[in-house]
């Protein structure tokens, strides 16, 4: 058997291993898990409100925010990740994320505390 072969074989049993292991995971025993989401019908209702827009000093134009979401969807913090290189941007996105409606995470069907990244560009 050559080197190469052999290298295919080891290949092939951790494959088997791999596959072996995965299916012996009950489907009881894996949590089903879903993450928190912005409702869009909630972001077109609350927009971005910036007055006398000025393009930004540096950066991309877009606030990235995180937004921690309670089990009913209510947003109960707010930070900006990434910010836009607009300081009246970034409050303004942060503004509206408290203000938008979010859809709960969930673990197996319950609703649960979840995050929500959110990228919010100016007008």
């Amino acid at each position: 058997m050559s080197a190469d072969e052999h290298r295919v074989l080891l290949l092939q049993e951790q494959f088997l291993e791999i596959a072996r292991a995965n299916a012996s995971r009950s489907e009881t025993t894996e949590k089903a898990e879903t993450y928190a989401s912005v409702d869009a019908d909630s972001q077109r209702q609350h927009p971005l409100q910036l007055r006398n827009h000025q393009p930004p000093e540096r950066g991309v134009g877009a606030a990235t925010l995180l937004v921690d979401v309670d089990e009913q969807g209510r947003p109960y913090a707010v930070e900006v990740a990434r910010g836009s290189g607009s300081a009246a941007l970034d409050a303004a996105a942060v503004e509206a994320a408290y203000r938008w409606r979010y859809n709960a995470a969930s673990r197996d069907g319950v609703p649960v505390r979840g995050k929500v990244r959110v990228t919010v560009s100016g007008p």
